[in-house]
């Protein structure tokens, strides 16, 4: 079953602890994407193969780059437990990709009998009175610190609600490609009962027939209502952004002071995220029917033809009378294909692997740096 329709049908129609974040920014997002399917890109589908490996601890099909994060992951959250549990932590309960429930009586005027919210943690491992919960993230791209992380604070408060034994619970994001030092935060038993109580009126919020959108840059990144242009306050928001960028058009942008590069900067990608997405749209609409956009069409995009089988190719070129030097000319090689033949060929992994396509490839590689792109500097305490 594919990854998209197990979670929609493990968790249904519900709230759930990996979307805390944006839906406390925003009470009416839960219902404006509630009935939109997910999408799942090709990113997503690297991650789920990832996840689903560690969750039965059996590597098997997993291409190199994979294989070397699952064992990542697994190294640095076992030596995070037993730095939380000590001597002991082998004997600890290892719960992996478990759904855990809250269950509340709907408020009158919100429709329903009663209200659920959910919460999967990767690895929940518990001994005596304490829990350690890790959850992985296998792809590039920070992730919030875990005192910051609300999904990581449900899913303390779900599993301290299984267990009303537990007097502390430790939360941590395992995620190697960003550091293998990840941050342990601690709730203890007062601190769930508050945390408890923040997630109660989250979760009613976000099932309120009545609560508003509150639109914004973190809350809308991947809501599907504002993806699928199917909320009027994030248009309304971030389509308000380009006019106020075009007023510094009144200015030549060699004349332009430093606050109004500044404001440049800070508007044009939630601008053009917008811009993206209305373009997306349009498109989608004359794929669907040519006449949706007078004057307008799809104009077919260019082929790209690749050699399928390149020894054939040679023996071909060689009848013609060619040498090989001169085939070999024409050729360039993809070091992620070549690193995966290295590995099919002698079966080495990891740290073996890299050094032997290292020796090989000595002397034979040139580097070049892609073009540097706009980025914000981090805060400065």
């Amino acid at each position: 079953m594919a990854e998209q329709q197990r979670q929609e049908q493990n968790r249904g129609q519900w709230t759930h602890a990996s979307n805390a974040g944006p839906d406390e920014l925003c009470a009416g997002r839960h219902l404006a994407e509630r009935q939109i399917p997910d999408k799942r890109n090709s990113d997503s589908a690297h991650g789920d193969v990832i996840h689903h490996a560690l969750a039965l601890q059996n590597p098997e099909g997993l291409d190199i780059e994979q294989h070397d994060i699952y064992e990542a992951c697994n190294q640095i959250a076992d030596k995070q437990a037993a730095d939380y549990f000590g001597p002991e932590w082998q004997k600890a309960k290892a719960f992996r990709e478990e759904r855990m429930w809250a269950n509340w009586p709907a408020p009158e005027g919100f429709g329903l009998s009663h209200i659920s919210h959910s919460g999967m943690a990767d690895i929940v491992r518990v001994l005596g009175t304490k829990a350690l919960i890790q959850d992985y993230k296998t792809l590039a791209g920070e992730q919030a610190a875990s005192p910051e992380n609300r999904q990581l604070r449900d899913l303390a408060v779900l599993k301290a609600g299984q267990l009303p034994m537990l007097e502390e619970v430790a939360v941590s994001i395992i995620q190697p490609l960003a550091t293998y030092s990840p941050t342990l935060t601690v709730y203890k038993r007062e601190h769930l009962i508050r945390a408890e109580q923040d997630m109660q009126a989250r979760v009613f919020a976000s099932n309120n027939p009545n609560s508003p959108r509150t639109p914004g840059p973190i809350q809308c990144k991947f809501c599907k209502a504002a993806l699928n242009g199917q909320c009027l306050e994030y248009s309304r928001w971030a389509g308000s952004h380009v006019p106020q960028l075009y007023t510094v058009s009144n200015v030549p942008v060699a004349q332009w002071t430093p606050e109004m590069r500044a404001d440049f900067c800070e508007r044009r990608g939630i601008a053009q995220r917008w811009l993206d997405q209305c373009q997306k749209s349009i498109e989608e609409g004359l794929t669907a029917d040519p006449n949706f956009v007078p004057g307008w069409f799809m104009e077919p995009g260019s082929w790209r033809e690749s050699v399928t089988n390149p020894q054939l190719l040679f023996t071909r070129f060689e009848g013609l009378g060619g040498k090989l030097p001169d085939f070999m000319g024409t050729l360039s090689v993809g070091k992620e294909k070549f690193t995966k033949a290295v590995a099919k060929l002698t079966g080495h992994k990891g740290a073996k692997l890299e050094a032997t396509v290292k020796l090989l490839l000595d002397g034979l590689v040139s580097r070049k740096q892609d073009k540097s792109s706009l980025a914000r500097k981090p805060e400065t305490k």
